[in-house]
This record gives C-alpha cells, sequence and structure tokens, in this order.
C-alpha cells in the first residue's frame, strides 16, 4: 500500500479536449504541449519520472502509472484507447512509435518460487526500449526485457519477451518469434 502525504488533483480543459491527472509527488516533464482525448490517467510516485516528447496524443482511458521508476516517451508517440504503461524501473519509447488499441506495457512482475507461490512483494524489474517508428500491433503486451530495434512491427495480440534487433513485421509470443516479413 503507497502512502501519499500530498495528493494533487487538476483538471486541464484544451479546446474540445479533457485532460484529467492524478498526480502523487509528480515529477514530470512536459516541455511541449499534446493532446489527449479524455480519459488520460497519470499516477507518479516513490520518485519516478514521466517525460514527453513534442506531438504526444493518447486517446480515452489511457493509463500511466510510475511508482519508482522512469517512463520516456519519444516525440509524436500515439498512444490508442485503453493502452496502459505500468512502470518501476524503466521504459523508453522512441520517436514517431505507435500503440494500438488495448497494449498493456510491464516493466516489472512477480517473483514466484519453486512451488509457484506468487509473492506480493518482490518484483523482478528488467527495462523496455522501443526504438524509433515501431508500431505496437493492438491487444499485445510487452513484458520486462523487451527490447526492439527501430522500425519494428509487432502483430496485434503478441506477447513479447524477447530482444528483436532487426526491422520487421514479428508475430511474438514469449520466446518464439515469428518474422512475417
Amino acid at each position: 500500500m503507497f502512502i501519499f502525504e500530498k495528493i494533487a488533483r487538476c483538471v486541464f480543459v484544451f479546446p474540445y479536449l479533457l485532460l484529467k491527472y492524478v498526480l502523487y509527488f509528480p515529477r514530470i516533464n512536459i516541455r511541449y504541449p499534446f493532446c489527449s482525448d479524455s480519459g488520460l490517467t497519470v499516477r507518479v510516485a516513490r520518485g519516478g519520472m514521466l517525460t514527453l516528447g513534442r506531438g504526444c496524443v493518447f486517446r480515452k482511458r489511457v493509463s500511466i502509472t510510475i511508482t519508482g521508476g522512469q517512463l520516456a516517451l519519444g516525440k509524436d508517440v500515439f498512444l490508442n484507447d485503453d493502452c496502459s504503461f505500468n512502470c518501476s524501473l524503466r521504459i523508453v519509447v522512441g520517436d514517431g512509435v505507435l500503440f494500438g488499441q488495448n497494449v498493456k506495457v510491464y516493466d516489472h512482475n512477480h517473483e514466484f518460487d519453486e512451488q509457484f507461490l506468487v509473492s506480493r512483494s518482490r518484483l523482478r524489474s528488467e527495462p523496455i526500449i522501443i526504438g524509433h517508428g515501431c508500431w505496437i500491433g493492438s491487444a499485445s503486451v510487452l513484458l520486462p526485457g523487451t527490447i526492439l530495434s527501430d522500425r519494428v512491427v509487432i502483430a496485434a495480440g503478441s506477447i513479447v519477451a524477447t530482444e528483436i534487433r532487426a526491422p520487421g513485421v514479428y508475430a511474438v509470443r514469449g520466446a518464439e518469434v515469428k518474422k512475417i516479413r
């Protein structure tokens, strides 16, 4: 359970847009205007930091939670409806990256022992790096240790927990990586 000494709730209204923030100990570095439909939720806690590049676009019900980690979105990043980022270590997204609907990005996972008992408190974290010009298909999940080079396209519904070093179109299921073209 997080303990927050101060909770700041702000609502910013842009022409035709409603942007909602829920910020906890905010460390947010926004140097440029960005665009959002209603429903963007940002939570930053335990010294976490969010950096947004110029021209980021957030569609409806996008959720960003940073607990002690660093999330950096490059310029002209597009997050479609229902995307979610959960960061406790580091997630870096290059310029011009597109996220389809309902994409989930987690840089950590719960540890479990040899009896498959899941710990509620211990997390295993690895950074996620997404190169420039990538496209992450709808309903994909990016897990700890994901590294994508520039111009990688991930097929819809993929579960990625690996490195992909060459540009191309890939369908991914855990350790099985299939280059489509």
